[in-house]
């Protein structure tokens, strides 16, 4: 395989990573966000304004059962939520996006800089593939595995 055609898998990849950690990280935003306000509106039905209405409908019994089952879910939701949606790894998900776009620019750039011999070509192959090989290893944990692979071989 040839620089030029290392170099243009290497911006590929890097495109992919990309792409993959920010719709990842925006599925995620969305789904605790939905989680927040499931969570308030179970918070709320468990509550005691609901309580005034919800007696007059069902006895006091059966409305207790219901309020206790709402604010278990209530509190499950809000378990899940602050276990599973870390504000800082969605912070980092866009962070490792970005690394990964700015080399797959910087990898565009060197392909299409007028003049480049493959001795240039392969020097930037070298330094971005380091950078790459760094956000690969922190990415890991957000990306799919058909994702996460080892670069090709250097030439």
């Amino acid at each position: 395989m040839n620089q030029s055609a290392m170099l243009a898998e290497l911006n590929k990849d890097a495109h992919d990573n990309s792409v993959a950690l920010v719709d990842r990280a925006r599925r995620t935003v969305t789904l605790s966000r939905t989680l927040h306000i499931v969570s308030g509106i179970l918070a709320l039905v468990s509550g005691s304004a609901i309580t005034a209405i919800a007696t007059k409908v069902l006895s006091a019994d059966s409305w207790q059962a219901v309020s206790a089952g709402v604010a278990f879910l209530s509190g499950i939701v809000t378990l899940l939520t602050t276990t599973f949606f870390q504000d800082r790894e969605i912070r980092q998900m866009y962070e490792l996006a970005g690394k990964f776009l700015a080399i797959r620019e910087e990898g565009s750039a060197a392909l299409q800089r007028p003049g480049s011999t493959n001795d240039d070509i392969y020097k930037a192959f070298v330094s971005l593939s380091e950078r790459y090989s760094k956000a690969a290893s922190d990415a890991a944990p957000f990306l799919p595995m058909k994702l996460v692979r080892q670069l090709p071989p250097r030439a």
